[in-house]
């Protein structure tokens, strides 16, 4: 079931009122594509105050939003220009806990050298297809902002999957992504 938050009660989680969510002055009818994206995933977090870290777009027509909230917490938001969240997950670290080289190898990916031969993408798109095992394929890589890759997959049964991962085969979010999880309504005119 696909969630819809309204511009009212997103301004009731920044604490605006709603006639000051409805006026003009707010600015939600002349943002871009990237901005309407960044405002639905900074009034969906709980924990505010929230700030843009860095932001990206991923590869498959859509953003990749890093924000802080005011824990200092990071978060990882994929949005579409019209406000739709596919993905918002709290990034707690690497999820392999520094075994992600270990897990290559041990599938025999001898050719993964850090050091030297392999580019950075090339390990980050592995160790993100490594779960998925025979079944998944790649059909997207891109920088995801913040230094690392954001990788999209495919596995055996159609299901699309979101993974970032760095350099050092460690993987930060594992995703599996359908249809959005939220809408945030009244961002954009679409």
């Amino acid at each position: 079931m696909i969630k819809k938050l309204t511009l009212a009660a997103a301004a009731l989680a920044l604490g605006l009122n709603t006639a000051q969510a409805n006026d003009d002055t707010f600015g939600y009818q002349s943002l871009t594509g990237d901005e309407v994206a960044a405002s639905a995933c900074l009034v969906i977090n709980e924990y505010q105050p929230t700030e843009i870290v860095a932001m990206a777009e991923d590869g498959m027509g859509d953003y990749i939003v890093w924000l802080s909230d005011r824990d200092g917490d990071l978060w990882a938001c994929n949005a579409n220009a019209q406000g739709d969240i596919y993905t918002y997950d709290l990034i707690v670290g690497d999820l392999f806990e520094g075994e992600g080289v270990a897990m290559l190898m041990d599938a025999g990916y001898q050719q993964i050298n850090l050091a030297a031969q392999t580019s950075p993408q090339e390990v980050a798109n592995t160790i993100c297809a490594l779960p998925l095992g025979n079944e998944g394929e790649i059909i997207a890589s891109v920088p995801d902002g913040m230094g690392d890759y954001l990788v999209w997959l495919i596995d055996g049964s159609e299901q699309l999957w979101m993974c970032n991962a760095s350099a050092r085969a460690e993987v930060y979010t594992y995703t599996p992504v359908d249809v959005p999880l939220l809408t945030v309504e009244g961002l954009s005119e679409a």
